[in-house]
């Protein structure tokens, strides 16, 4: 390769990784094995903090829980005063409904308009609520990382990282069900679940609410 090409972006990019792969094979040939006295450290290290992790993880799904069932039990109007007002969501959710009640139209169009903004897979109301630097789920969360920290354990770290994930969704639904129920659409509460979790795990991102939900208001 001519100076040039070395000098190029992608030739200094392939100098770094060059070199940061000798180091770590460097690292790795020099490297000691842990002694028998730190595995043994590290161990009653875990013994100490993965109890508290467990309880603090514990801690950390009830209160978002709480939090969801809180976000669920604002009001329809409150949701489309803040989040729809500004846009047409509401009014193209409005024409497809074809219940002649007005009061239950309004209902299910703001409830069908949020659906359409992606409110079952971000809930900006309930991010809100979770992200408050004076609600208690605020320290929880400091505490469960300074544990994971502690215990050093990347494996346990990724699998809390993904408990949490799945967590999101199952209450982004529930505040959505909630919502539903609270507001008083008449739904039965096992199928309006299991219909807003299919619209959850839906690839697609405007996808109408399930005729089951919306056909009997």
């Amino acid at each position: 390769m001519q100076l040039e090409q070395w000098l190029s972006p992608l030739g200094v990019t392939f100098i770094l990784l060059l070199l940061g792969g000798v180091s770590l094979v460097i690292w790795n040939f020099f490297r000691r094995d842990l002694t028998f006295d730190q595995k043994r450290n590290i161990v009653a290290d875990r013994e100490l903090y993965l109890p508290l992790l467990r309880d603090t993880v514990d801690k950390i799904l009830s209160r978002k829980h709480e939090l969801a069932i809180e976000a669920g039990r604002l009001s329809l109007e409150h949701y489309h005063e803040k989040y729809l007002r500004f846009n047409n969501s509401y009014s193209k959710a409005y024409r497809r409904i074809t219940n002649k009640d007005e009061t239950v139209k309004r209902k299910v169009a703001i409830f069908n308009a949020l659906v359409d903004q992606n409110f079952h897979k971000r809930n900006p109301y309930l991010s809100e609520l979770e992200h408050s630097p004076q609600d208690p789920l605020f320290s929880l969360q400091t505490d469960c990382d300074s544990y994971l920290s502690h215990c050093g354990d990347k494996g346990l770290n990724r699998e809390v990282k993904e408990l949490f994930k799945t967590a999101n969704q199952y209450h982004l639904v529930l505040a959505l069900a909630e919502m539903g129920l609270s507001n008083g659409l008449n739904l039965k509460e096992a199928k309006h679940y299991m219909n807003l979790y299919a619209l959850a795990t839906t690839s697609s991102d405007t996808q109408d609410l399930p005729d089951s939900i919306s056909c009997r208001l």
